[in-house]
């Protein structure tokens, strides 16, 4: 597709094709609660396939997905290119031998060496962190967020102002690899609250029509207990499911959108506008994180 129709073109379909799936799969888990039906008598669990029964923690949660995601998902579009014009005396070759037949690897391993780092610590990391943060003493998952933030605000400001970037990428895979750990453990840890609190809310209204019964006979709406817990369970994995999916429909618009940002910042501002937006992410994923761990003690 790219001998056909060039590289600019191709970009734009792929961006296009991703954006628009990733919408039509927003507004469909959005839409969800209206097409859904349940069991007569179980109108009150209608809201437990609604997007707007989410708590606040989940919608800051949803913005530092598309901060946080927008930021790692794409770094790698301009980091080769700026490297090799920081560090490498320009050799943009070199920087996109990957896309030609010339080997990386003998052409310039340094510069594959230090593209690699981020994505091998995080590799290797995730599960060390994943091991902390089951501890009691490190399950703030909003601290950890925020630590992430601060990570990659520190490696955009070494390779702002060009510094050894060997430093910075360990600083990114550290990051990358907390953020990972950290977001989908505290989107997992909100999601269970939810379902926590409408399985309180139905033992409430179980225990209040308990005291309407007279004798045999019970209020039409009163389901039995095995109905009651049948539609409850299905509630919680509705909720579950419907959670996940609006973080993984923003993770991917994040991913599509932000590139077209920063392909307009490169043309206006070269690769020290890129630094800056990348600063820009990683500052306001800082005050969102801020923000959630003010939401999650309360």
């Amino acid at each position: 597709m790219i001998e056909a129709f060039g590289v600019v073109c191709t970009v734009w379909v792929g961006s296009i094709l991703s954006l628009g799936v990733a919408v039509t799969g927003s507004f469909y888990l959005l839409a969800v609660d209206g097409s859904t039906t349940l069991p007569h008598g179980s109108e009150n669990l209608h809201s437990a396939y609604s997007a707007r029964q989410f708590p606040r923690n989940f919608w800051q949660l949803a913005l530092i997905c598309i901060l946080g995601y927008g930021g790692i998902n794409t770094f790698t579009i301009s980091a080769q290119r700026f490297l090799a014009a920081w560090f490498y005396d320009g050799d943009q070759r070199k920087a996109g031998a990957t896309i030609g037949q010339v080997d990386i690897h003998r052409c310039c391993p340094k510069l594959t060496f230090d593209c690699r780092i981020p994505y091998f610590l995080s590799g290797v990391l995730t599960l060390p962190f994943g091991l902390l943060l089951n501890l009691p003493w490190f399950q703030s998952y909003p601290g950890c967020l925020g630590a992430t933030n601060i990570l990659m605000i520190a490696a955009h400001l070494l390779l702002l102002y060009r510094i050894e970037p060997v430093g910075s990428m360990c600083l990114l895979g550290i990051a990358y690899a907390l953020y990972g750990v950290a977001f989908w453990a505290g989107l997992a840890r909100c999601l269970l609250s939810v379902v926590e609190s409408k399985t309180d809310v139905s033992d409430i209204q179980e225990r209040s029509s308990e005291e309407n019964e007279y004798g045999t006979i019970r209020i039409q709406t009163q389901l039995s207990d095995g109905e009651n817990e049948e539609q409850w369970e299905t509630a919680g994995d509705g909720i579950i499911t419907l959670g996940y999916g609006i973080m993984t429909s923003l993770n991917n618009l994040s991913t599509a959108v932000v590139p077209i940002f920063l392909a307009k910042t490169e043309n206006a501002f070269g690769f020290i506008g890129l630094e800056f937006f990348f600063l820009t992410l990683s500052l306001l994923g800082l005050f969102v994180s801020g923000g959630l761990l003010w939401s999650w003690r309360t």
